[in-house]
């Protein structure tokens, strides 16, 4: 999803999370990254987190007012780690 008009932070509090992230023209092209520090985004920033561990809690905080737009993908995004 994104928020047009409003920021949102996503701070981990405990587990493995990784953050999805795409810019506002290509939502399909995603960067993902390990959310290992607290991270504020911007308006129109496609995002998602998807835990890697077996629990995990991220604190999530947006404005009472937020406006949203959301993407199903036709596949699960589904995490894989390799290791080399």
């Amino acid at each position: 999803e994104c928020h047009t008009n409003s920021k949102e932070s996503f701070e981990p509090v405990f587990g493995t999370t990784i953050i999805v992230l795409a810019q506002p023209k290509t939502p399909h092209k995603l960067e993902v990254f390990l959310l290992d520090k607290p991270v504020l985004l911007n308006e129109c920033i496609w995002h998602n987190v998807l835990s890697i561990s077996e629990t995990s809690q991220v604190k999530i905080t947006e404005n009472t007012d937020v406006k949203g737009k959301r993407i199903d993908f036709k596949k699960k995004l589904m995490p894989i780690l390799s290791y080399k």
